[in-house]
């Protein structure tokens, strides 16, 4: 199915590294040459061993805990999640307002995605309009990389400084997500240069089939990996937060 061009007078662009809009006149200018955020090289982890505070019986060893690669939390990680279930959090005296209102900016991030790759597979297969496609992928994606951006900020600057320092035996976790969040930025920048390829083609009255589907595989890769580091930073810092119930964190 050939996507229907349809011709848009200065449209919004999205800046990589606050979500920003752009007019057509900053574009050209600032994205002559885009910047990639490079996240940092994350291989494998070497966990302590039990005479360094992983407690009986607990060995050296090494675990994936690579963003890209890994399957779930290493079981070290999972110490409080035994005692504290998913199943069981909200039931939980300590589950509070503040908690509810941080998963729910995990939903949040979750839902918005889903909204991007369905808009995204209907552009390209039903070959709707793209004038209004184009400024909904604007408005949808520069949300996304802002609300992302600031909300990672708050977990590195205020959360995990204090939640690692609580327990011995998962403290590392806590830089494994701070890890994460250098691997999302990668993603992120990858994602608004795939947006502002959609956003040029449906300007310049181009063939805009490749650029879509670029941006479809790169969304799909980035709703694979952000699925991956959410379900894993709840589960580390939830149970954190129920058993310890940091003042001015719950």
């Amino acid at each position: 199915m050939v996507v229907r061009r349809a011709r848009r007078s200065s449209p919004s662009y999205i800046d990589a590294n606050c979500g920003n809009h752009l007019r057509i006149c900053e574009i050209r200018r600032r994205f002559a040459q885009p910047k990639r955020v490079r996240p940092r090289s994350v291989k494998r982890y070497r966990y302590l061993t039990a005479e360094e505070g992983y407690g009986a019986g607990m060995s050296e060893g090494d675990f994936e805990i690579e963003l890209e690669k890994r399957r779930g939390l290493p079981e070290p990680l999972r110490a409080l999640l035994g005692d504290y279930p998913r199943n069981a959090w909200e039931a939980n005296a300590h589950f509070s307002a503040l908690i509810r209102f941080w998963l729910d900016r995990h939903v949040g991030f979750r839902h918005l995605l889903e909204a991007l790759l369905r808009e995204t597979r209907e552009a390209l297969d039903c070959g709707n309009e793209q004038d209004l496609f184009g400024a909904r992928l604007a408005q949808l994606g520069g949300l996304f990389i802002n609300e992302l951006h600031g909300h990672h900020m708050v977990e590195d600057i205020h959360y995990f400084p204090h939640l690692k320092m609580l327990d011995k035996r998962i403290s590392h976790g806590f830089d494994i997500l701070d890890r994460d969040h250098h691997v999302i930025d990668g993603h992120l920048a990858a994602f608004a240069e795939e947006v502002n390829a959609v956003l040029w083609a449906i300007e310049s009255n181009a063939p805009a089939n490749t650029a879509f589907g670029i941006l479809e595989a790169g969304l799909v890769r980035l709703d694979r990996t952000l699925r991956r580091h959410l379900e894993d930073e709840e589960e580390l810092v939830v149970p954190v937060l129920l058993k310890f119930a940091p003042a001015g964190l719950v």
